[in-house]
Formats: C-alpha cells, structure tokens, sequence
C-alpha cells in the first residue's frame, strides 16, 4: 500500500526597516535523482494585489512610517552605494583577480 504524504510550507519575511530583496531559488520537486513519484505540487508566491494595495494604503495614510523608510533608503544608499563603498568593490575585485589562478586554455 503507497504512503502517501501532503506538505504545506510557508516562508514570510517581515523587516523593521528597508531592505534590498534578492531571488531565491526555490525546489518545487525533490532533487533529479529522488525516485519518489510526484503526484502533484503548486508554488504560490505573495504578495497579492489585494495585500500590496494594503501595504501602499499604510504608506499613504502614515507619514511617520513614509519618513522612516526614507531614512532608511537614504542610509541604505549612502552606506551600499557611496563612492567610497564602490572604490572599495572595485579594489576588492581587482584583488579577487590578481590572486585567481590562471586557467589554461
């Protein structure tokens, strides 16, 4: 007689102040080499109109929160994105290279 098994995860984030978002990667199967049959799966990926809406109509009716996540923007991008900071990747970089073995061709 099969096993069979229902999963239901769910992942939600939520910061006090601004953050910068990157992708993630996200399996909707078991690894390629898993011989568990799927049966079937489904990804739902939020926010929703409707909750983004929300979340705009907050900003809107809150000046306080509008003036703390510029704030935040503004800090985010003088710390992230200054000259210096980009001065200090680049060097950084240059260094990365100088000390990577060459590949032969």
């Amino acid at each position: 007689m099969p096993i069979h098994v229902a999963l239901h995860h769910l992942t939600e984030y939520t910061y006090d102040r601004l953050v910068s978002l990157s992708p993630q990667l996200v399996r909707l199967r078991p690894a390629p080499h898993c011989r568990t049959p799927i049966l079937s799966y489904s990804l739902l990926v939020e926010p929703t109109p409707a909750a983004l809406a929300r979340g705009l109509d907050v900003l809107l009716h809150s000046p306080a929160l509008r003036e703390q996540l510029a704030l935040s923007a503004r800090r985010l991008a003088t710390t992230r994105y200054s000259l210096t900071q980009f001065r200090a990747s680049i060097a950084n970089a240059y260094r990365r290279i100088a000390v990577a073995p060459l590949e032969s061709a």
